[in-house]
């Protein structure tokens, strides 16, 4: 029995190591990426409609930009979340397979969506362009 169970203790995994470099990277490419966002001109859109500005809109207009405005404000506070845990674990220099999931998905969800705001802006323009050629006719 003293046997089996040394050998049992000797082959158990080593845990895995704490990965400093993504936590420093996070840390440092989070608050970057929440600059680059809020700086994109649809995203501010969302975030900085009123409703003196909405009383002109028509209700699947309000419904889509309501929408849109509650994924921006999910993506924010996710991404508050994500750079508070990562200091958070740079500072204890240990984080749970959990916590470096929430950090990599945050960092992940925020880089999508820096990417998808010329995206966003160009199909907007483009809806602008062809509703006012419409109007035209």
């Amino acid at each position: 029995m003293n046997s089996l169970t040394a050998l049992a203790h000797a082959t158990a995994p080593a845990a895995p190591a704490f990965n400093r470099d993504l936590y420093i990277t996070a840390a440092t490419v989070i608050p970057v990426l929440f600059l680059a966002i809020n700086a994109q001109p649809v995203f501010q859109y969302f975030g900085l409609t009123t409703p003196a500005s909405r009383s002109q809109a028509s209700q699947g207009q309000l419904t889509a930009v309501g929408v849109a405005t509650i994924i921006v404000y999910f993506f924010m506070v996710v991404g508050i979340a994500g750079e508070i845990v990562a200091i958070l674990a740079l500072n204890h220099q240990t984080a749970s397979p959990a916590v470096q999931d929430l950090v990599l998905v945050t960092t992940i969800m925020l880089t999508v969506a820096a990417g998808l705001g010329p995206i966003l802006g160009a199909f907007s323009a483009r809806a602008r362009l062809e509703a006012l050629a419409h109007l035209r006719r």
